[in-house]
């Protein structure tokens, strides 16, 4: 399985914390606010929803963790430069 993690915040502190939190969580930012972790399962979803919820939230600021099967996550289909991408199996570590 796959984590993914898509925000929209308004504030630039806030988004700039987001962003570092979930890189040291092991995340590949693939779109500004749009993160991967290809290793995530719900503990790690669970993970990054303990974390994340720590945060000052605006009034209309939402973070969405999406938990991806393993089968979508291979299968996506993208338009454009890839940005880099840890492949299923492979570990990174900091």
């Amino acid at each position: 399985m796959a984590v993914l993690v898509v925000y929209d915040i308004s504030d630039d502190k806030t988004r700039t914390r987001i962003a570092h939190k979930l890189e040291m969580m092991g995340y590949t930012r693939i779109q500004r606010s749009v993160w991967v972790n290809p290793y995530g399962y719900t503990d790690e979803a669970l993970r990054a929803y303990r974390k994340l919820k720590k945060l000052p939230l605006g009034e209309n600021d939402r973070i969405h963790i999406f938990i991806i099967p393993k089968w979508s996550y291979e299968k996506v289909i993208s338009i454009g430069p890839e940005p880099p991408r840890l492949k299923l199996g492979e570990i990174k570590i900091f």
